[in-house]
């Protein structure tokens, strides 16, 4: 799911993509302690938003030790 703008501005949820597994899914410990998906920071794609999206100061912060 993704927004098409911030929620301040109207904005709404889509759905961006589907994961479809071949195989069944397992847990693991090393995948609970070692696997992580990494978020972009936000910021390399500001230069692109709207004006009005960049004054609200919504930007996401991610703190990589807080598990």
């Amino acid at each position: 799911m993704a927004l098409t703008a911030p929620e301040a501005l109207g904005g709404t949820q889509i759905k961006i993509g589907e994961l479809i597994l071949k195989t069944p899914l397992f847990t693991s410990e090393w995948g609970d302690q070692k696997l992580y998906f990494q978020h972009k920071n936000q910021m390399f794609d500001r230069q692109f938003w709207p004006r009005e999206w960049k004054r609200l100061g919504e930007d996401m912060i991610y703190d990589k030790s807080d598990p």
